[in-house]
């Protein structure tokens, strides 16, 4: 029993690296043929020490976990009519050691106290990595350079990517943290550290921000329109409204006036290519009388995405195949791994249709439905904080989900380890929900009504 314990604890210090280090693109990382993040190999580890529990306890089946088989199993059946057989091998690795990261995690977290204690690691790794950010660019202020990837002033001023390639991954990496913590802040959430969730909040705040991503500062501000739409809609129908929020929102949408403002006196030299990037994400979505260029390249990335589909709609390309299709499109082929980087999908929705057909597509829909209700039936007889919890885990996964349609990958790490803590939570609480009082329970129940 203290073996099974002890082994089980180890289990969850290793989810919670993973989960620290699930955004590390360029550091740390070990390549063996096919590269392996930290996170990865954190998750394999879980493996053996969670075998004492697994043999006392048994193992549990979690939210989708039939689809998440069944989805595995189809990528194997085709892998031999991929049009890209090398990468799908090890696109089709990189699923199973995704579909690894539900196990642990389900195998790991058994009680509703652990799941707490989970959520709370969550936020934890939001706010670590963009602690580092900060410290990123505080580090290039005084000439350490700490994993920079680009710069607005070479070796004085950054742009914050954390450990991960470039700027916009790490948004990508960081909106569900700060969706989360926003929303638990505006909920005023128990069951999670106040402090916990201000500091969060906060930090990311400002990473999203320096990171100076396109796509993270539209992120937020959909959100933060999105939340005061919700409020003004509360305010008409005469229920309670924070304007509380409604400042915060303010406060923070500020921030990009102030930058602007001051970007003339610290980065000169910079307020050109500023202009430069403006007009281009004006002109990437035709306003202002600009040419729509951007928006059309990537309307045509869709279509050419969608049109990969329509090529081999039951079986699909194959995982990480898609880009031989756009390129017989484009009138050339892909022979290498860099060939195949310059001819990749647009939105991960329509990639995954055609990566892996119809049947495949209706696999992952399957798993999508029954945790969606699994989840609700969870919800609805939660207690008032857990509703609060699952609602802004939600949210920031919907955010996440919402920031890769502008990308082509959907195998990234750090969204399947979001879905997971979702997924680890309501299958304990399914559980807990689901089982029979015991003999104890029943005697002080007794007594009770006694």
């Amino acid at each position: 029993m203290i073996e099974d314990t002890l082994s089980r604890r180890g289990a969850q210090y290793c989810c919670f690296l993973a989960l620290i280090f699930a955004s590390a693109d360029v550091w740390p990382k070990l390549s063996l043929g096919f590269t392996f993040r930290l996170s990865q190999l954190f998750i394999y580890l879980c493996i053996p020490l969670l075998l004492p529990t697994l043999r006392s306890a048994g193992i549990r089946s979690f939210p989708g976990s039939m689809w998440c088989l069944a989805w595995l199993l189809w990528t194997c059946m085709t892998l031999p009519f991929s049009l890209f057989l090398l990468r799908s091998v090890g696109y089709a690795f990189w699923l199973a050691s995704n579909l690894l990261i539900f196990f642990a995690f389900t195998q790991s977290f058994r009680s509703s106290e652990e799941a707490k204690r989970l959520l709370a690691w969550l936020l934890w790794s939001f706010l670590l990595l963009a602690t580092f950010g900060i410290l990123q660019l505080l580090g290039a202020l005084v000439g350490i350079d700490i994993l920079v990837s680009e710069w607005w002033i070479k070796g004085k001023i950054p742009r914050v990517n954390g450990l991960s390639y470039e700027p916009s991954y790490y948004a990508t990496y960081l909106i569900t943290g700060w969706v989360m913590s926003t929303y638990y802040l505006e909920k005023r959430v128990r069951g999670v550290s106040t402090r916990l969730v201000r500091a969060t909040a906060l930090c990311t705040t400002l990473a999203l921000f320096l990171c100076t991503s396109r796509l993270g500062w539209g992120l937020m501000c959909a959100w933060l329109l999105f939340r005061g739409a919700v409020q003004f809609v509360r305010f008409l129908l005469g229920k309670h409204t924070s304007f509380r929020i409604l400042r915060r929102n303010i406060l923070i949408s500020l921030l990009f006036p102030i930058f602007l403002a001051l970007l003339p006196v610290v980065a000169p030299d910079r307020l050109e290519i500023l202009r430069d990037d403006a007009i281009f994400f004006l002109g990437g979505i035709g306003l202002f009388g600009t040419s729509g260029q951007s928006a059309q390249d990537r309307e045509n990335g869709v279509q050419q995405t969608f049109n990969a589909f329509l090529e081999h709609p039951l079986a699909g390309t194959g995982l990480g195949a898609v880009s031989v299709e756009i390129a017989a499109q484009n009138h050339s082929a892909v022979e290498t791994l860099e060939d195949a980087k310059e001819n990749e999908g647009m939105s991960i929705f329509i990639e995954l249709l055609a990566s892996v057909g119809l049947v495949g597509f209706a696999i992952v829909l399957g798993f999508s439905i029954d945790l969606a209700l699994k989840c609700r039936r969870v919800y609805s007889a939660a207690p008032a904080e857990l509703r609060t919890q699952l609602r802004g885990l939600s949210w920031g996964i919907a955010w996440i989900l919402l920031a890769l349609q502008f990308n082509q990958n959907f195998l990234r790490i750090y969204l399947w380890m979001d879905i997971a803590v979702l997924v680890t939570i309501v299958a304990v609480h399914l559980r807990s929900s689901a089982r029979s009082p015991t003999r104890k329970e029943i005697e002080t129940l007794g007594q009770t009504l006694i």
